[in-house]
């Protein structure tokens, strides 16, 4: 609660939700994203349900205490339901109202540095799953050289190169601002 406190609280999150919902929009309008039918065939029953299948076995349940293994021998008039849905929050830039409050966890990695993923709902992951590649592309031609995020990128490096050419700075007279996001 005191961290949404002191960031603006959930109205700032929500009202920068709503402009880049917007841009969204006004991009679909002109044209420059996918209309509804080309949604519909992303999220075809048949990707959706081997997008399911991909999830290994024991794959924990959603905060929404829905399982993926449920899914996996989900009737077709279901998966339908679940495809369309999925269509429609795609083509209307809406997002499950839950995915507001993703749950973060730091997992460790192999090689002593950590990264995070977030718990959420089974069908947003789903959908994720669906959209992963799409995703890692835009990431890759967006992400800045110094994102910890992103692929092959270690935070232990990162920070540690930050932090030195802070404490340089600061050595030398000058002020420096690191922001964590």
């Amino acid at each position: 609660h005191d961290m949404w406190e002191a960031d603006g609280g959930i109205d700032e999150y929500l009202k920068a939700y709503d402009r880049v919902r917007t841009v969204l929009l006004r991009q679909r309008d002109r044209g420059q994203a996918p209309g509804i039918e080309a949604l519909r065939r992303q999220y075809a029953p048949s990707r959706v349900r081997a997008a399911i299948q991909s999830f290994k076995g024991g794959t924990s349940t959603g905060y929404c205490n829905l399982t993926i293994a449920s899914l996996k021998d989900a009737p077709d008039e279901v998966l339908e339901a679940l495809c369309e849905s999925m269509a429609q929050a795609a083509f209307r830039c809406v997002g499950p109202d839950r995915d507001f409050v993703n749950l973060l966890n730091l997992l460790p990695k192999k090689a002593s540095d950590y990264r995070t993923i977030a718990t959420m709902i089974s069908t947003w992951r789903i959908m994720l799953k669906i959209s992963c590649e799409e995703l890692r592309r835009w990431d890759d031609v967006v992400a800045h050289p110094w994102d910890s995020a992103k692929r092959g990128a270690s935070i232990s490096r990162n920070v540690f190169t930050m932090a030195m050419k802070a404490s340089t700075a600061n050595a030398n007279g000058k002020d420096t601002l690191q922001l964590l996001w």
